[in-house]
């Protein structure tokens, strides 16, 4: 290995060498800003509702504040409140009391009464196994059941009849006019630079 004694050695006291913790620290600031930096804004608004819901919902069903890690019964709870079923009697159900949904919505977290679509549910479990992943905690939303109860919940919504919403693509006449907004600089060239 050549050069290897030409690496210099720090000229530094001891007291302002940075100990193992504080680099771990400093280190998990750091992959935090990255990650903030990185995040586009719709993401991150979109993440925090997410969780402001999930707080709101827990204190409504449960009477007290939410803390990770969530036991599995809650997540599971939490998908049997907001995810439609056919019950025994062959109507459509949901378990989400009617005074915890009508305190969601005066509160804000909730645009209306009743259930939401299969997407809203799985966005907002999908959240919140983020939120475990990024605090290294048990992740109740990798269990089985949960997993389980969500794709059934899937199946059954497409034996209702119940099919994805699809946007609407985008013309070539609409394209083309976006694209002749565009310039030769680095923000009309690359979108994400904006």
């Amino acid at each position: 290995m050549k050069g290897i004694s030409t690496i210099p050695v720090l000229a530094e006291p001891a007291s302002s060498l940075v100990l193992p913790e504080q680099l771990a620290q400093q280190a998990a600031n750091a992959v935090r800003e990255l990650l903030a930096e990185a995040a586009a804004a719709n993401t991150t608004r979109s993440y925090a509702s997410a969780l402001r819901y999930w707080a709101g919902w827990h204190a409504a069903r449960y009477g007290i504040d939410m803390t990770l890690p969530v036991p599995e019964v809650t997540v599971l709870q939490f998908v049997v409140d907001h995810v439609v079923r056919r019950s025994a009697d062959g109507e459509l159900a949901w378990e989400l009391p009617q005074a915890v949904d009508q305190a969601l919505v005066a509160a804000g977290l909730k645009a209306k009464l009743g259930p939401w679509i299969l997407a809203t549910v799985r966005h907002r479990v999908a959240v919140l196994s983020t939120a475990h992943r990024l605090k290294h905690v048990t992740n109740p939303c990798e269990q089985p059941a949960i997993r389980t109860v969500l794709s059934r919940a899937a199946r059954a919504a497409v034996k209702r009849g119940e099919r994805p919403r699809k946007k609407t693509a985008i013309t070539l006449a609409e394209l083309e006019a976006m694209l002749a907004t565009c310039d030769d600089s680095l923000e009309g060239v690359e979108p994400r630079y904006v």
